[in-house]
């Protein structure tokens, strides 16, 4: 002991020697993603061993998330193509330069949450979408969302057209004829744009 303090040499441990040690880990490290991630939402694994983002409680229609927080590049590098509005690249831009800027969502590190939640197959299983607000991108629920129910985007039909982008179709259900399987998707299809049409949220 040198003035109450335990000093240890080299030569207090030997090879031949175990001794009990108190083991300190560290802290577990959470991605930039894990650690936005609002309190309503959980990230679980899929059956395809991908992240996934699921509702903790019941999240009503016309809920907002956002804005998307991701590096912009000038090549489309995620399988989910997202931009920011034309004002925003002029931002970003210099005057002679008008290259295409995207949003890369690959990262957990580099992004916030949002980067987490799948793609929507099917209109049936679409609950959110993407759409501009402000030049940035924003998710919105279309739908009611239930406890445990996985969120699910596509594109806002004025984001859609903005990026190229159709819009979604209904899952095929063989047991459903061709005119009630059109109508069903008309309605969806309508419903959607009646409600993230408005010029304010998306454009």
């Amino acid at each position: 002991m040198d003035g109450g303090n335990l000093v240890i040499v080299e030569e207090d441990f030997s090879e031949d020697e175990e001794l009990e040690v108190f083991a300190i880990k560290d802290k577990k490290f959470q991605s930039k993603a894990r650690s936005t991630l609002p309190d309503i939402l959980s990230v679980v694994q899929t059956e395809t061993y991908s992240c996934g983002v699921v509702a903790k409680t019941r999240i009503r229609a016309r809920t907002q998330f956002g804005p998307l927080d991701a590096p912009l590049v000038s090549e489309q590098v995620s399988s989910f193509v997202l931009k920011p509005g034309p004002t925003r690249l002029n931002e970003v831009n210099t005057a002679d330069d008008k290259t295409d800027l995207y949003y890369d969502t690959r990262e957990e590190n580099s992004c916030n949450w949002m980067c987490l939640v799948r793609v929507a197959q099917n209109s049936d299983e679409q609950n959110l979408v993407a759409q501009l607000v402000k030049q940035d991108v924003y998710f919105t629920t279309i739908r009611k969302i239930e406890a445990k129910e996985e969120l699910k985007v596509w594109y806002a039909p004025k984001y859609a057209k903005f990026l190229g982008k159709p819009l979604l179709q209904p899952n095929i259900n063989q047991h459903e004829d061709n005119d009630a399987r059109s109508l069903r998707g008309r309605k969806l299809r309508k419903s959607i744009r009646a409600s993230f049409n408005d010029p304010i949220r998306d454009e």
